[in-house]
């Protein structure tokens, strides 16, 4: 769901009641913004696209994006002014399938603008109700997270990402190296984590591993320098300082 609130009061949403996220592997793997036409390409992309002094909202299918867009691993790469185009083919025989809805409004102020559009999608969508074990699931999560704690003379540590490609990562798939704080690394939130599950849970041996986890993860950030900070990561393996980005 996309939409625009005007300073008048009006307001045009567009909506896409049956996503479909189908793609490709060649489109996960564009880092150089390339156009590509593919009859996988099942996603549409909703926004806005500013042309001549007014704005053009709509749904592209399937999913071009831009003006902007993020070339490599999203950051790094940095922002390209460039359309990110998708296509699908030419031939005899295929269809393409697709629906878009639309809700115009007048004189809503935008918090009940807001309020508004989104119950409008959630009824045009009428999600339904599945209900789950929720303990189940919170262990199975916890475990699952434990299960990704690397341990490695005497330090502990989650790694902030799979590589496909990386110097970092002797093969593909292989875990970083690397240990980090803040938003994306979290290594300190993922102790939290699983010292607080190890205070709730009341099987002793499954709590005793992830207390040690927890503790030692944060053991081994504390051993990081921070007058002045030598860097918001460290090698699991073999303690070296260094940053997010930085191999």
């Amino acid at each position: 769901m996309f939409g625009i609130h005007f300073a008048d009061g009006s307001a045009l949403t567009v909506l896409d009641p049956k996503p479909n996220g189908a793609s490709a592997k060649t489109d996960s793997h564009d880092t150089s913004v390339e156009t590509l036409v593919d009859e996988r390409f099942q996603f549409g992309a909703i926004g806005v696209h500013a042309a001549e002094g007014h704005q053009e909202q709509g749904f592209w299918f399937p999913g071009t994006e831009g003006e902007v867009t993020y070339q490599g691993n999203t950051y790094p790469g940095g922002q390209l002014h460039k359309w990110r185009r998708r296509y699908h083919p030419i031939r005899d025989g295929f269809t393409q399938e697709y629906r878009v809805l639309f809700r115009i409004s007048k004189d809503e102020p935008f918090p009940a603008y807001y309020r508004n559009a989104w119950r409008w999608a959630y009824a045009q969508l009428n999600p339904p109700v599945t209900w789950q074990d929720l303990p189940v699931l919170e262990r199975s999560l916890v475990d699952m997270l434990a299960g990704q704690v690397i341990v490695a003379n005497r330090r502990a540590g989650i790694p902030w990402a799979v590589n496909n490609s990386s110097t970092t990562a002797k093969e593909p798939g292989e875990p970083n190296r690397k240990a980090c704080m803040g938003f994306v690394g979290v290594q300190v939130e993922t102790a939290e984590l699983l010292l607080a599950e190890a205070e709730r849970d009341q099987d002793r041996t499954r709590s005793a591993h992830d207390r040690q986890l927890g503790l030692q993860m944060i053991g081994s950030t504390l051993r990081l320098r921070m007058n002045p900070p030598v860097g918001e990561c460290f090698d699991i393996y073999d303690g070296k300082p260094g940053t997010l980005m930085a191999d």
